[in-house]
């Protein structure tokens, strides 16, 4: 807390995914590399990522926000869309519940959050990111327009690098700068997109809410320091990463449906993988099995890996034995499964492990 903070890999290719605002006070931002973030910023604390934490973190928080709406969406680890429609006799006008919800959360997860609140999704999002750190804000129906006029450009939804540069190009800098002008310039410079953004600067947007996808996935990929083709080390990271997303699995009460597998080579040759599960399965043995078939099938150890990543669609499912498979070898593997989440969520994720966690060199 109060230090600048990045979470992300510390090898010469490395990333950050996220920065704290400590350290991007100093120009630190995710998707930066991290030895440019460190010249930037020498005092700068790497932490490793830990997705499994983030998984629990967020169950969490959703089951808190999930109490507050009869209609809720949830967009992405730590994102999400309510419609409070009709909430007001039981949690007060929005900024009272925004409030109330923010308070619950730090109570029970002890996360700082931000809520904006808006007449459509576009406001409500612009309006969450100017609410940070830990903060709330409420757009009045009616002042979309006046609250985005100042704000530039790049806060847009859907307004990238570069779509930025091309608005910066042509003297569009503030969003006011998009007001002023008639919507039908806009379409004849950049088509159906200039009719979205010229909406979009006005405020107007979308109050749909939809269904989560049917066959959401989960992945984790790795990116080496060095060019790897040590197959023991290869395959003890697809057990190590089989094993975060099994208790990610287990913690949301979902099954794997079927495996991918992402190989890199240098310097950036990707191929990628996928086979059908022959049974839906949430057991970290299964989906280590199903990874390394496709790693044994589709990996000649000559050639050396930059890049491995795993993953697996999720769907519902039973657990259910093969015709002429003994129901007490799954059933033991599932108790370990559930013995290991218990203990890691207690002590922390090197407090037990199996033979495939420990290098053998």
């Amino acid at each position: 807390i109060g230090k600048p903070l990045a979470v992300g890999g510390t090898g010469p290719r490395a990333v950050l995914s996220s920065a704290s605002y400590e350290a991007r006070r100093w120009g630190v931002r995710s998707a930066m590399p991290t030895a440019q973030a460190l010249r930037l910023c020498s005092q700068l604390v790497i932490v490793e990522p830990d997705f499994s934490l983030y998984s629990d973190l967020s169950k969490k928080v959703f089951q808190v926000i999930e109490k507050y709406a009869p209609v809720f969406e949830r967009v992405s680890v730590d994102e999400g869309y309510l419609d409070m429609t009709g909430t007001e006799k039981l949690f007060g006008p929005p900024l009272e519940a925004a409030a109330r919800i923010r308070a619950e959360i730090a109570q029970q997860v002890g996360l700082p959050s931000s809520v904006g609140i808006g007449s459509n999704r576009l406001v409500a999002k612009i309006a969450t990111d100017q609410a940070k750190p830990n903060g709330e804000l409420w757009v009045l129906p009616g002042t979309e327009a006046v609250f985005l006029a100042p704000l530039a450009v790049s806060v847009i939804p859907g307004v990238g690098p570069a779509t930025t540069k091309w608005l910066h190009e042509h003297g569009f800098f503030k969003i006011s700068d998009l007001q002023s002008v008639p919507a039908g310039q806009l379409e004849a410079a950049l088509g159906e997109h200039g009719q979205q953004l010229w909406d979009r600067a006005h405020g107007r947007g979308s109050t749909e809410f939809f269904r989560e996808a049917k066959n959401p996935s989960i992945s984790r990929e790795t990116t080496f320091s060095k060019d790897v083709r040590d197959p023991e080390r290869i395959e003890r990271l697809i057990w190590g990463r089989c094993e975060e997303l099994g208790r990610e699995l287990r913690s949301e009460d979902r099954y794997a449906t079927t495996v991918r597998l992402k190989l890199r080579y240098p310097p950036f040759e990707t191929v990628a993988r996928s086979r059908v599960l022959d049974l839906p399965t949430r057991l970290d043995r299964d989906l280590f099995e199903a990874a390394h078939a496709l790693l044994l099938a589709h990996w000649a150890p000559d050639r050396p890996l930059r890049l491995v990543g795993v993953g697996f669609a999720v769907g519902e499912g039973v657990g259910q034995f093969q015709l002429f498979e003994s129901p007490e070898n799954p059933e033991r593997w599932a108790r370990l499964d559930q013995l290991k989440d218990r203990i890691r969520a207690k002590f922390g994720h090197d407090a037990l492990g199996l033979g495939r966690n420990v290098k053998t060199e």
